[in-house]
């Protein structure tokens, strides 16, 4: 592999230390063809306490593409009141 072109792997602006650990991409649980919320709930407390500072949710592990915005909107904000 090659390096890395230069400016890709800048040093993170002293102002954003919260993007700084582990930020993990959280999968969406469906229960019966809907969102389970409670189970997205718990696996977003659980990386809470395990120490991440960020999540990602309707990422890229497959089912973001394919949520509604609608539903996309209720797990950012869902997981914004966990944290």
């Amino acid at each position: 592999m090659g390096a890395v072109p230069r400016g890709l792997a800048a040093p993170l602006p002293a102002g954003a230390p919260w993007l700084s650990g582990l930020v993990p991409h959280l999968v969406t649980p469906f229960r019966e063809g809907a969102i389970d919320a409670e189970a997205f709930a718990e696996l977003a407390e659980r990386q809470i306490a395990a120490g991440c500072r960020a999540l990602v949710v309707g990422g890229q592990v497959g089912e973001g593409p394919t949520l509604r915005a609608n539903e996309l909107a209720r797990l950012v904000r869902q997981g914004r009141e966990v944290a």
